[in-house]
C-alpha cells in the first residue's frame, strides 16, 4: 500500500502538473499558463502554492493518499512529505517540461506532456480558474 501511495504520489508529481492561473487569453493560453505556474512552484518547493493550483477533490483525495504516509499538514505536508520520496531526478525532469498538446472541451481540459509518457492531465475550471484535477 506504500508503495502505491508512493508511485500516485510520483506521478501527481511529475505527470500531473498542470493547474490554474487565468491570464486573460484564450482557455487554451489559461491551461497552458497554469502548467507552467505549476511546475514553478513544485521546483520551488511552495507547497501551498502547488496545492492552491489543485481542486478541492484532488487535495481531498490527495490527503487521504497522504494518510497511508503518515503525512501531517494537510495538502502541503503530504506534498513535503513525498518530495522525499520523489528525488532530484525525478524533480530534474521539470526542467524540460513541455506540453505537447492542450484539448480544452468547456469547463474541462487534457494536457499532454512529452514527461507524462502517454498519460494526459485533465484539469477543471474552478471558481473561473484552471486547476488540476486528479478526479477526472
Amino acid at each position: 500500500m506504500i508503495r502505491s501511495a508512493q508511485h500516485l504520489l510520483l506521478t501527481l508529481a511529475v505527470v500531473l502538473v498542470l493547474p490554474l492561473s487565468a491570464c486573460g487569453g484564450s482557455d487554451e493560453d489559461d491551461v497552458r499558463s497554469a502548467s507552467e505556474d505549476f511546475v514553478a512552484a513544485f521546483k520551488d518547493e511552495n507547497w501551498e502554492e502547488v496545492c492552491s493550483l489543485m481542486t478541492e477533490k484532488s487535495r481531498a483525495q490527495l490527503e487521504r493518499a497522504g494518510q497511508v504516509l503518515d503525512a501531517n499538514g494537510g495538502c502541503e505536508g503530504v506534498w513535503e512529505k513525498a518530495s522525499k520520496f520523489i528525488g532530484d531526478k525525478a524533480k530534474r525532469q521539470l526542467d524540460d517540461f513541455e506540453i505537447e498538446s492542450v484539448k480544452v472541451d468547456g469547463d474541462t481540459a487534457t494536457v499532454t506532456t512529452a514527461e507524462a509518457q502517454g498519460q494526459p492531465t485533465q484539469l477543471r475550471k474552478e471558481d473561473g480558474e484552471w486547476r488540476v484535477d486528479f478526479e477526472s
